[in-house]
């Protein structure tokens, strides 16, 4: 375990305080922007007419930061339980580090659990947008 702990340990820590700091940045980014002020605008909605089930999700993640779901909700039907990737995520990159820093015995064990968990949580969360997105891939061939 030595040896795992020196050599993936560091930058395990070094991955989950860089992750944590994009999910801040993603609640930044939707408290900052409201509305229809986003920057970042919805390209293929824009160059196709397509509205893809991740359309509104800037606007509803505003929402959802100032505490007003039902908002949120009817922006877009997906976005509180993609939301909650990113603030399950958070809760679990502050865990993890801890834990790791806690237990350097068990980093090999944490790394896989936390690997199984993200995986997991990440599959739940984006189901719809994994789905839409094979589906589409699907009646390209």
């Amino acid at each position: 375990m030595i040896g795992f702990s020196n050599h993936i340990f560091k930058p395990y820590i070094a991955v989950n305080i860089t992750f944590g700091l994009v999910v801040l940045s993603v609640f930044s980014y939707s408290l900052i922007f409201r509305g229809d002020h986003h920057p970042i605008p919805a390209l293929l909605t824009e160059k196709t007419g397509i509205v893809p089930p991740s359309k509104g999700l800037s606007s509803a993640f505003s929402e959802i930061i100032r505490g007003n779901f039902n908002d949120a909700l009817a922006i877009n039907q997906h976005s509180i339980r993609i939301f909650s990737f990113f603030v399950l995520q958070l809760f679990a990159r502050l865990f993890f580090i801890v834990a790791a820093l806690s237990i350097p015995s068990y980093s090999k064990s944490l790394v896989y659990i936390d690997a199984i968990f993200s995986i997991s949580l990440f599959g739940y969360c984006f189901f719809p947008l994994i789905l839409y997105t094979l589906q589409l891939f699907g009646a390209l061939f």
